[in-house]
């Protein structure tokens, strides 16, 4: 393959990463800038122009799946021979590479399944609650510990008190030893012990390295940035590619420091730029860097958006999660009647809790969806199944662990351990486990009894809407979450947001055994999604880095959502630019719609919206009221923000016909405008506002439901 074919349909700033020659680079890559594009052409420039031994160059990646498909693109632009010499791996399957040709024998793997079989047992062990999420936690914390090789008197986990967490993790590499494996991470640490102590070992891999090559060097931390200097060829050809503004991995030890302190770690390094978004219309592309330019630790940089203005970010308020669910499911099934594909749409959220009621809504409404990452199941997490046993009892399906739970949960006067333990192995002898209770109590275990009976027939008849609400705040759930993480060191406010998430997921006329139900079909689900099958995409932010989508819908943007509670409460400098680079990777998903949708009421409390839709411009508030009323003029200049008037007062409803360009209409919030254009095909209005000039894009038939849009005042 000649030159031209590697660089000439390559930007001039891409050719200039293809073509660099020796020494040390850092590239720095804005979203959709066609980063691994131009990575993997200079691989394919290095072998066919530079006359490097294929095998002397290594590329490594985050991802196995990234890693093959940068070696399927370089099949494509260079001899498949070579190219399959060329060493593309992760951190994790370069060491254990590494251990193999040191020791000839292959490392026993700790795989994925077997450590969160074990972490499970080491929850259960320290009788910790072991669901899936708490799984998960475990496994973080031990990946923060080890990635940023993190001093034990300065870490502070997120599962549980220090001590605890010490005594788990010491627990955790006794029970390695005795199986006679390690983990992923373990490997990496094996390597950089093995090369630091034998300066000999160390010559062997680094001799056959000329070019060292790392894609989304953002998601680096200590451990991996350790190997990579014990990897460092004598030429000090290290290239490093990533994007500083989306480093969103803080959770598990990466850290944008080691990108952004390259150019000091090597003097005379060369910083290449890759400035030209490909992806995004402009007007999504402007508040987006509008957003990141509010970071004060990332490198100075500015964006060209190659493709022009489509449509301004559409701003939507609902007056509630479940609102927002219906109202986003609503949009969702209109584009689908306009004949746009669902593999084209996206909706993207902080968390999975906030997805939960939309899951429900696009599946009763018979919308195909898939969840990267798989859909979870509100229902595995240990206060939901203490809720569900509350239920199960009050509407007669419980087991008798579920009751035991029950009365365990919060413990009851008069109700003692071993009464539920003998409960437990022998059973309540063919009476009423609350009779069978009631005749082995004193005076206020009996007062006890006959209180949860009376709560249990009243929450076997009430509303959806207000059975988990029951459970908590009449029966008393809440003081055991209290109890129980004042003793863990778990976080209370996330028990209580999985609570609020899922009442928030039924329809509120529904009884209360509807949550029976609703948990019955997650567990009967099955893990497997039709990928055949056109689906609309569910991700968290963080799961939807690096893939793209037409329309964009971002849930939620509320203070407390995004950014999350815990960052703000931390007040840490940090955290929040890290929370705010994650609103960018979400933004930065749209091609040619974004939708920001900010409910007034999430989880029952009002909810402010979110600094980062303000900081973007795709929202601003009102100004005060001014104080001194006697100072306004009679009539307000074409500057002034128009006054809304009060409902009685209100013109009637803009009526269909009217969403017609050149159309004067009056908004409720925003005041008089003028049709300006309207999309029938994504039934989208946008009106050009008169008081402020500013344009806006409206659903229609949100417009036509909630009568936003009225007719102009006579």
């Amino acid at each position: 393959m000649d030159r031209d074919d590697l660089t000439g349909s390559l930007t001039d700033e891409q050719k200039m990463v293809v073509t660099h020659a020796d020494g040390p680079a850092v590239v720095i890559a804005c979203p959709g800038s066609g980063k691994t594009r131009a990575l993997t052409h200079r691989m394919g420039y290095l072998v066919e122009e530079v006359g490097a031994r294929p095998s002397d160059i290594l590329g490594i990646t985050f991802t196995r799946a990234a890693a093959d498909e940068m070696k399927h693109r370089l099949a494509s632009l260079i001899d498949p021979g070579l190219a399959k010499s060329v060493r593309l791996h992760t951190f994790h399957a370069l060491a254990w590479r590494i251990l193999f040709e040191v020791h000839r024998v292959k490392p026993n793997v700790l795989d994925e399944r077997g450590q969160r079989a074990m972490a499970g047992q080491l929850l259960r062990e320290f009788q910790l609650n072991a669901d899936q999420v708490a799984i998960d936690g475990l496994l973080t914390d031990f990946a923060f510990y080890v990635g940023a090789q993190a001093p034990a008197d300065k870490f502070t986990p997120g599962t549980c008190e220090p001590h605890l967490f010490f005594d788990i993790w010491n627990r955790y590499r006794e029970l390695k030893t005795e199986a006679g494996v390690s983990d992923f991470d373990d490997q990496i640490l094996r390597v950089r012990d093995l090369l630091t102590d034998s300066p000999q070992l160390q010559k062997a891999p680094r001799s056959r390295i000329s070019h060292l090559l790392v894609d989304e060097f953002q998601d680096t931390n200590f451990l991996q940035w350790q190997l990579l200097e014990l990897l460092l060829p004598e030429s000090k050809n290290i290239m490093v590619v990533g994007d500083d503004d989306q480093a969103i991995y803080g959770w598990r030890g990466a850290s944008p420091s080691f990108m952004l302190d390259f150019p000091k770690r090597f003097p005379g390094c060369r910083e290449l730029r890759l400035t030209s978004n490909f992806r995004s219309a402009a007007s999504i592309v402007k508040p987006a860097g509008q957003l990141i330019a509010v970071n004060t630790r990332r490198f100075d940089k500015s964006f060209v958006a190659v493709r022009p203005p489509a449509h301004a970010p559409a701003w939507i308020r609902p007056a509630t999660g479940a609102e927002e669910a219906d109202m986003v499911t609503q949009a969702i099934q209109e584009r689908l009647s306009a004949g746009i594909s669902p593999t084209e749409m996206a909706v993207l959220y902080r968390t999975h809790l906030i997805g939960f009621p939309l899951m429900n809504r696009l599946e009763s409404a018979r919308i195909p969806f898939r969840v990267i990452g798989g859909r979870p199941n509100p229902f595995t997490r240990w206060m939901a199944r203490d809720v569900l046993s509350y239920l199960r009892w009050a509407h007669c399906e419980a087991s008798v662990e579920e009751i035991v739970r029950v009365l365990r949960r919060p413990s009851r006067r008069g109700v003692s351990k071993e009464l539920l333990t003998e409960m437990e192995q022998r059973g309540t002898e063919g009476t009423s486990p609350l009779d069978w209770l009631a005749g082995k109590v004193n005076a206020s275990g009996v007062r006890e009894i006959q209180a949860l009976k009376g709560d249990l027939a009243n929450l076997a008849v009430i509303p959806a809407s207000k059975a988990v609400t029951f459970v908590r705040e009449v029966i008393g759930y809440d003081d055991y979450i209290d109890q129980y993480c004042d003793w863990s060191g778990s976080d209370p406010q996330e028990a209580r947001e999985v609570l609020d998430a899922i009442e928030q997921i039924p329809q509120p006329e529904e009884n209360s055994r509807v949550y029976i139900d609703l948990a019955a079909q997650e567990e009967n689900r099955g893990e497997a999604e039709d990928s055949t099958v056109p689906s609309v995409t569910l991700a968290s932010f963080h799961g939807s880095k690096g893939l793209e989508w037409e329309q964009v819908w971002l849930l939620s943007a509320v203070e407390g959502a995004i950014p999350h509670r815990q960052t703000i409460q931390s007040r840490s400098a940090g955290a929040m630019e890290e929370e705010r680079r994650l609103f960018y990777v979400g933004m930065t998903r749209a091609k040619d719609l974004l939708t920001v949708t900010a409910p007034k009421r999430l989880a029952g409390s009002d909810a402010a919206p979110s600094r980062f839709v303000t900081e973007a411009g795709i929202w601003t508030p009102l100004p005060p009221p001014s104080k001194n009323k006697s100072t306004r003029q009679a009539s307000a200049g074409p500057a002034s923000t128009p006054k809304a008037p009060g409902r009685a007062s209100l013109p009637p409803a803009l009526p269909p016909e009217d969403y017609v360009p050149g159309i004067v209409c009056y908004h409720t919030k925003f005041g008089e405008g003028v049709v300006h254009r309207v999309l029938e095909v994504q039934r989208i209005v946008e009106v050009r506002f008169r008081g402020t000039g500013e344009t806006k894009l409206f659903s229609i038939d949100v417009c036509l439901s909630a009568g936003f849009l009225r007719s102009a005042k006579p």
